[in-house]
């Protein structure tokens, strides 16, 4: 099976001093995000009228969590309601915190009409849907939060590795997680899963933990670096930053912060299209240099 992904070309509210549970949408909302997503799906599959509209549905799922939790139940169908309950538990500040940020840096994975995956590679973490159709349209009938580790059959896929920088191990990480997803079938899938949830779910959490508390305290001891980068931002002060749609430059806003021999990077990222990221090196002696990453593969099945 194909696997349809769906970065969009839209905008969140610039911030940079990031704090996921009072994310704004800047004027957009998630009704309008996931309509981005409907119209930037390619049939490209078998099943493809089936495959996007649960692709549409499942970027409206991530698009809430993102930036429109406090609204969901607005936005959401009640079954999504409680389905996604069952799976994440009930609301409240640091499980929110936690899932805005999964969710911001998370995009699409559609392989076929029965499945959808939303993937964070910093966190290394899954939310799985399942999908069933009812009078031509897709249902939710399960949600689950799994570690990109047992996806992949056990393979950690480090990103501190030796043998190649943060970025590329990134990269790596992401496609090899892509590939072995399209392979995962939905009935295996949730029968096994009820024996590992409560573990599954802590380990995911627990990493989206550590870079969101390690984000918080690198931006309470460097302001001063984060107002640059923010002006240097503002002023398109470097070619990388040509990359990024105006709208979409404009609602970038820091992810994760990397320690390297070199010296810290800092990962910025648009809650409307997180498959394209920005990395800005930090050095004492020189104003930080940018470059742009976009995690979303090239093939016929990326939209951007």
């Amino acid at each position: 099976m194909r696997c349809l992904l769906l970065p969009l070309a839209l905008l969140a509210p610039p911030a940079l001093l990031v704090t996921p549970a009072a994310a704004q949408t800047g004027g957009f909302s998630a009704g309008e995000l996931a309509a981005a997503a409907r119209a930037a799906v390619q049939e490209t599959a078998p099943d493809a009228a089936a495959t996007a509209q649960v692709a549409a549905r499942s970027e409206r799922v991530r698009a809430v969590l993102a930036v429109a939790m406090d609204d969901a139940p607005a936005l959401l169908t009640s079954n999504e309601l409680r389905e996604l309950t069952a799976a994440l538990g009930p609301p409240g500040d640091d499980r929110d915190i936690l899932l805005s940020w999964l969710m911001r840096g998370g995009s699409v994975a559609a392989t076929s009409p029965e499945m959808t995956g939303i993937y964070n590679p910093f966190a290394d973490g899954w939310l799985v849907l399942r999908w069933q159709q009812v009078g031509g349209m897709p249902r939710l009938a399960g949600a689950a939060i799994i570690s990109g580790t047992v996806v992949r059959g056990g393979d950690p896929a480090p990103l501190d590795r030796a043998d190649m920088p943060f970025a590329q191990a990134l990269v790596a990480r992401r496609l090899q997680s892509l590939a072995a997803f399209e392979n995962v079938q939905a009935d295996s899938f949730f029968a096994l899963y009820p024996a590992v949830r409560v573990s599954q779910t802590e380990s995911v959490l627990d990493a989206a933990r550590l870079q969101v508390g390690a984000l918080a305290r690198w931006s309470r001891d460097n302001r001063g670096a984060l107002v640059q980068i923010n002006r240097m931002i503002r002023r398109s002060a470097d070619p990388a930053l040509l990359a990024f749609p105006e709208r979409v430059r404009d609602a970038l806003s820091p992810a994760v912060v990397v320690r390297t021999p070199e010296g810290d990077e800092l990962v910025l990222q648009s809650p409307a299209y997180p498959a394209l990221s920005l990395f800005a090196r930090l050095s004492a002696e020189a104003e930080p240099e940018f470059f742009a990453l976009d995690l979303a593969p090239a093939t016929g099945n990326s939209s951007q």
